[in-house]
């Protein structure tokens, strides 16, 4: 009991301080600059811990990660933040005027906001695993999304969750909803590329 006592400890320990960094990260990049550079770093952190790797000095981790992937960080801010705000004022736009052809483009604006989500929810685990460009990663996220609708499922229902949390524990923004939601994307990303390589030997 002391034994398992202590290694939650320090889990609860390890989770608050790399939420803490990158909550101190992402007001260093001027918060939205800062977010995806630190969210980066945290998905590097946690690919650490799930490689057996539980030691690792966060705070240092974090800082040599945030600095190397400073500007894959900003590239990827201005592309997803300027696709959400032309997806969200086309959006606006297309369901104000009352005619079939701009409610056909709705849909499909409506589709290309899903495809931004999950392109989103996949991204950082896998810049965590791979090097690779800035497009290619989107890419990426958006084959792996859409490979697997079952773990897809999963991520949107374990993402509702988290969001449930914090709504409950507003606390949990600051001390750990950030590495519970990279936990959780890192599992389910495995999960997809795991099938993916089993398949792949299969066919071999």
């Amino acid at each position: 009991m002391g034994k398992w006592l202590v290694i939650g400890s320090e889990w609860v320990y390890r989770v608050v301080k790399a939420n803490l960094t990158w909550l101190g990260l992402v007001i260093l990049g001027g918060g939205i600059f800062g977010f995806f550079p630190a969210t980066i770093a945290l998905a590097r952190l946690v690919n650490k811990w799930l490689q057996g790797e539980k030691k690792v000095p966060i705070w240092q981790v974090m800082w040599r990660e945030y600095r190397l992937h400073f500007k894959l960080g900003a590239q990827l801010t201005i592309i997803y933040g300027g696709s959400l705000v032309v997806i969200l004022v086309n959006l606006r736009l297309a369901f104000q005027i009352h005619h079939l052809y701009f409610m056909m483009i709705a849909y499909m604006l409506i589709f290309l906001l899903a495809i931004w989500l999950i392109s989103l929810m996949y991204l950082f685990p896998l810049i965590a695993n791979f090097e690779g460009s800035c497009f290619g990663y989107l890419k990426q996220a958006i084959a792996i999304g859409l490979k697997d609708f079952k773990i897809l499922g999963m991520q949107i229902i374990g993402i509702f969750l988290i969001w449930l949390l914090n709504l409950e524990f507003s606390s949990l923004l600051l001390f750990g909803t950030a590495v519970i939601w990279q936990l959780y994307t890192a599992y389910c990303c495995r999960k997809v590329v795991e099938k993916i390589t089993k398949a792949q030997v299969a066919y071999q």
